[in-house]
């Protein structure tokens, strides 16, 4: 009958694994990218409280959170970007410095915009310890200061 799919031609070959890899690595550099972008703001600042609020600021807009809590346990410099009101969603990691908590950053989401997903899983696991480092180095320059 005319127009009736007879078959294919060419050769077939399953593209899965390739777009599955390549997929992987397309996520590894933005997830690489974002960190860099999150170090470098942090690295920007000289102020302790400048420092952390550059620091938040970058992981709400890496992560798309509508806020982002980094607690300094006590050292005075806790940051808050957005509301805490109405979020549904929240993703908690420790900061550490040489094995000891010194802190901790919460990511948190309107029911609107969903759950968090693994790439934003790992891109808080790959920024925990530069948090950790810049919690460090404010407390540090906030002592010096006074």
């Amino acid at each position: 009958s005319v127009g009736a799919w007879c078959g294919a031609r060419g050769v077939a070959r399953d593209l899965t694994a390739l777009r599955l890899h390549e997929r992987r690595e397309a996520e590894a550099r933005a997830r690489e990218e974002l960190l860099g972008a999150v170090v470098s703001a942090m690295r920007s600042q000289a102020e302790p409280r400048r420092m952390m609020r550059a620091a938040a600021d970058a992981v709400c807009a890496a992560t798309a959170s509508d806020c982002v809590v980094i607690s300094t346990n006590g050292a005075g410099l806790d940051t808050v970007i957005g509301t805490r009101d109405g979020m549904k969603h929240e993703l908690q990691r420790a900061t550490t410095w040489r094995g000891k908590d010194n802190g901790l950053v919460t990511l948190m989401r309107a029911d609107g915009v969903g759950a968090f997903q693994d790439a934003e899983r790992n891109l808080l696991d790959a920024i925990a310890p530069h948090l950790g480092i810049a919690i460090t180095f404010a407390e540090l320059l906030k002592t010096n200061v006074q």
